[in-house]
């Protein structure tokens, strides 16, 4: 897997990390502690360690690190780490007393807020102990140039087990030597030997080549797809102007609101959560996914806030929030990466009434299913890998100043089991986004079991009062699932 570029998308997460501001998904999860701990009640973080190494056979990106393109409009690529190490992506953090839920969402924020190291695979997990609970703790983090949020899913799907008697771990390849292309024999050089084994690892003058080769690969494949594949390309490019003309007629710029300002250096988390059947019992009632109803409740927790800072809400006020998309394929298990699009989806926070905002909400997102808007976003995101890297570093630079959407809103099914580490059970999953270009709130929701999490990162100066949001959105999620006891479909 050497030399794997990154995509103009994934490149594009490094550029708009800057110091105090790091671009890693992630979360934060909560196991039973008593199979995690040995004897003396002490973190069994060996094993774990062991554990967690015996299971990266499955994703051998997490043991590369990233490196810099050989050119100037060179993406950055993947090159396998000699010097991986498991234990310095796997730690172990104690809680001082009195280790309450505060104090470990003080800490996930914080590790959130950290950088990752570069020079090494950019991932780490870190095992937390001293919960008032009893249970252990998990913030896990990684770049999101290595995954994005279903890809996380994959991730921990690898990582921990489906039962409690642990599965059969997948061997970690050993490290091979590459064969690497033989120069041409020079006239008055010394003679080819075809019988001579290939050099172990390649010099200087072999990894320039490769990088060369690499390179022009990258802008020749989809160059050649465009020139080969006329009908396909005339789809694309139909998509894209089909996303555009809606994004338009949408409204082409947000409103402006005091969320609309560059995050800081600190976060705060916050999240609350539902019943998954419940939710899913409300949009039923309505004619409703449960994306939908998350719209909708992420909605009124951001008009809560608008009214508790005194911000006017008219009744026609209507936010905008950046959807992802997930675009893998159903065969494409544990393959991490940036495989997503997104829709722009109105949030009509100016509506008072939790019911009538889901209506407009479900039939704002099938008329947007309907434009195909996600397809053209593909494409759009597709034609972006044919641009250098100085080109994607300067859409970055003005992207920071977006007037387009207030927030991110990303949803990610997680698995509908319990998972287990060393065989003790994940309690909770609550995933978390970073935050980038002016957006000072984030939102995501994820699934697990028979539970809804939604988890919002917020700045800590631009939005201190994110438990407003928090608040909002669970006295929404509590009325739509009234309402649909009320008036049963």
């Amino acid at each position: 897997m050497d030399g794997d570029r990154l995509t103009a998308l994934e490149s594009s997460f490094l550029a708009f990390e800057h110091p105090g501001r790091p671009v890693h998904v992630g979360a934060v999860a909560v196991f039973e502690a008593d199979p995690l701990l040995d004897e003396h009640g002490d973190l069994r973080l060996d094993a774990i360690r062991s554990h967690v190494a015996s299971r990266l056979g499955a994703l051998p990106r997490l043991r590369q690190r990233l490196a810099p393109g050989w050119f100037a409009g060179d993406r950055p690529h993947w090159v396998d780490d000699p010097g991986f190490d498991v234990a310095r992506h796997v730690q172990h953090v104690s809680l001082p007393p009195p280790g309450d839920d505060d104090a470990f969402r003080r800490l996930a924020a914080e590790l959130h807020t950290a950088p990752l190291d570069h020079e090494r695979p950019p991932w780490d997990i870190h095992l937390v102990t001293g919960l008032a609970g009893g249970q252990v703790g998990m913030v896990e983090r990684a770049h999101h140039a290595i995954v994005d949020g279903v890809g996380g899913v994959d991730l921990a799907a690898v990582l921990l087990d489906l039962d409690p008697a642990g599965t059969v771990p997948v061997p970690v390849p050993e490290p091979v030597a590459r064969p690497v292309p033989r120069p041409p024999a020079v006239p008055g050089g010394p003679a080819s030997d075809a019988a001579s084994p290939a050099p172990a690892s390649p010099n200087a003058l072999q990894l320039l080549a490769g990088a060369a080769t690499g390179s022009v690969t990258t802008v020749l494949r989809p160059v050649a797809d465009t020139v080969l594949r006329p009908r396909a390309t005339a789809r694309r490019a139909a998509a894209v102007a089909g996303a555009i003309a809606a994004v338009i007629d949408e409204g082409l710029l947000a409103p402006r609101t005091s969320l609309d300002v560059p995050a800081g250096p600190d976060r705060r988390l916050a999240w609350t959560g539902a019943r998954l059947v419940d939710v899913k019992a409300a949009g039923k009632a309505a004619g409703a996914t449960v994306n939908d109803v998350v719209l909708t409740a992420v909605a009124g927790g951001l008009r809560a806030l608008l009214v508790a800072r005194g911000e006017p809400v008219p009744h026609d006020l209507v936010l905008k929030a950046l959807v992802p998309v997930n675009e893998r394929a159903e065969n494409d298990d544990h393959d991490l990466g940036n495989q997503v699009s997104a829709v722009l989806a109105p949030l009509p926070v100016g509506v008072a009434s939790p019911v009538e905002r889901l209506g407009l909400v479900a039939s704002a997102t099938r008329r947007l299913k309907g434009r195909h808007e996600a397809d053209g976003f593909s494409a759009a995101l597709h034609a972006a890998d044919l641009l250098p890297m100085p080109l994607v570093r300067g859409l970055v630079r003005a992207a920071e100043h977006q007037p387009f959407v207030n927030l991110v809103v990303t949803n990610v099914p997680g698995p509908p089991v319990p998972l287990y580490l060393l065989g003790a059970r994940m309690l909770e999953a609550v995933p978390i986004v970073p935050l980038a270009a002016n957006l000072s709130l984030g939102a995501a929701v994820l699934s697990y079991g028979d539970a809804l999490r939604i988890c919002l990162t917020a700045d800590a100066d631009a939005c201190p009062d994110v438990d407003v949001v928090v608040a909002g959105i669970e006295a929404d999620l509590g009325a739509l699932g009234a309402h649909s006891l009320e008036d049963p479909p």
